[in-house]
């Protein structure tokens, strides 16, 4: 089979069940195979005469048909990388047209579609979505992100400071060295 027949076949991935029957979503091989988690499936799939079903217990249909059209819109046109740090709060300035609109969620999809990104390991959907969040609480203060996140705003100071002393790399300045400026 050519290369180009075989990244035109379909695959056929089975969203998490919500109900009596487990939804299905088409994709073409070539688009499903940006996400690393399917296609280590596929390679282990060894009859090119079927139309394999990829079980993916951990994704609703909803989440799983947003992922799709990622895929399927970034298949033959790579997403452009995002520049660190985030210098604005504004994704139109960030990525393209298309990715910010497409990533212009709600808080809770957007958070199924990063936890779908990073269980589908597609690095590129995955940076979208967390650079959308980053954008969601730069600029803000303490308190108004821990009511974006539904965090209890009653935490004590001395709660604070326990848990940035055990968590404080998230606190560490990213410092870019000359090798990743290049």
């Amino acid at each position: 089979m050519s290369s180009s027949s075989l990244d035109n076949r379909k695959v056929v991935l089975l969203a998490g069940a919500e109900g009596p029957e487990q939804a299905k979503v088409e994709v073409t091989w070539k688009a499903a195979c940006m996400s690393e988690l399917i296609k280590q499936m596929l390679q282990d799939d060894g009859d090119e005469d079927e139309v394999p079903e990829i079980p993916l217990l951990e994704v609703s249909k909803d989440i799983l048909e947003k992922v799709v059209l990622f895929l399927n819109k970034h298949r033959d046109d790579p997403m452009k990388k995002i520049e660190k740090p985030i210098k604005t709060a504004n994704m139109s300035e960030i990525v393209d047209k298309w990715d910010a609109d497409f990533i212009e969620l709600d808080q809770e999809p957007l958070f199924k579609l990063i936890l779908a990104a990073n269980y589908l390991d597609i690095p590129d959907l995955l940076d979208l979505g967390i650079t959308k969040f980053c954008t969601m609480i730069k600029d803000k203060d303490a308190n108004e992100v821990k009511k974006l996140l539904n965090i209890d705003p009653s935490i004590t100071p001395e709660e604070e400071r326990l848990v940035r002393e055990k968590n404080d790399w998230i606190f560490e300045v990213h410092k870019q060295t000359p090798q990743e400026g290049a």
